[in-house]
């Protein structure tokens, strides 16, 4: 029991740890996730998505769509909250304040900002190699002797 405890509490104390600027942890992570815009990135998207099912479903009610946008802010905190954990858990206080600073930097300004476009031209880009992959991965399955109709949704 004193063991578990120990254990708790210095995982505890690493996770809440203080740099030499005073900042925990916690609230390094947290501020590089809002500066990098991944989070409100996610947001905006639910929220353009919402404004998109307005237009399509008229007869949805206003109020409806209000609770399901309070929603999408519950979720983005909690997605925030689990990035925390997931960065806390890989990354030392000084390797999180390299990173802090890679993005403040000129360089890693520019990263973040063409960040979203790089994604969508490399998923753009993919998607023949991605097709050509399917093709040769049911081809192999059908030539093996099934029926691959369920998987291709024919």
């Amino acid at each position: 029991m004193k063991t578990h405890l120990a254990l708790i509490l210095m995982v505890l104390c690493t996770a809440c740890t203080k740099n030499n600027s005073g900042v925990t942890k916690e609230q390094e992570i947290r501020q590089m996730l809002n500066e990098n815009g991944g989070v409100a990135r996610v947001a905006a998207t639910h929220r353009q998505y919402i404004e998109q099912g307005k237009v399509r479903f008229p007869n949805v009610s206003a109020e409806a769509w209000q609770k399901l946008d309070n929603e999408v802010s519950v979720i983005c905190e909690e997605l925030l909250e689990v990035n925390i954990r997931i960065y806390a858990d890989n990354f030392t206080q000084d390797e999180l304040h390299e990173v802090h600073v890679f993005y403040n930097s000129p360089v890693g300004k520019k990263f973040f900002s063409q960040f979203s476009r790089l994604q969508q031209e490399s998923a753009q880009k993919n998607l023949p190699l991605a097709q050509k992959f399917e093709s040769a991965y049911l081809r192999t399955v059908r030539d093996a002797g099934y029926d691959t109709k369920s998987m291709t949704g024919e």
